[in-house]
């Protein structure tokens, strides 16, 4: 009977603990739902922004030239992420600079992936990458990559 009762205690105390993640997951994707839509938002009514979305939804990669205007545009409206990418103690390739850049105008990892012709888990991974590059620990949730990522 006692080894019963100790089984369920550790079910539950386990469920407690699945639950308590789950919730965080839950607050984490709001918020990053939330600081897409906020920047979304600003960049909305830009020539540029709609011809990227317009790229994503029709599956077309963006050209060099693409990525060069919308960096431009970043720089104008966050001056100070190129100053903390450049300060990540650690090489930046092309795609995950392209991954960043994506990220912060607002548009999804499925519209990044479609924009850089890659996948959408090859997305997840570069921000994985990214992320236990500049922390030197494994990723254990790729929302936590994403968040570091914004928070640039």
């Amino acid at each position: 009977m006692q080894e019963v009762e100790n089984a369920e205690r550790i079910a539950d105390e386990q469920f407690q603990i699945v639950k308590k993640k789950e919730e965080k997951l839950e607050k984490l994707h709001a918020k990053s739902l939330q600081m897409r839509k906020n920047r979304r938002k600003r960049f909305q009514g830009n020539r540029l922004f709609c011809l990227l979305l317009h790229k994503a939804n029709a599956r077309k990669a963006a050209s060099a030239e693409d990525f060069a205007q919308v960096w431009n545009l970043l720089n104008q409206e966050k001056p100070m992420l190129n100053k903390h990418i450049e300060e990540l103690p650690l090489n930046i390739s092309d795609i995950e600079r392209k991954t960043i850049i994506l990220l912060h105008l607002g548009l999804t990892k499925t519209e990044t992936a479609e924009l850089t012709a890659h996948s959408l888990s090859a997305i997840t991974n570069i921000c994985n990458r990214m992320y236990e590059k500049a922390h030197g620990r494994k990723c254990t949730n790729s929302a936590e990559a994403y968040e570091w990522i914004m928070q640039l």
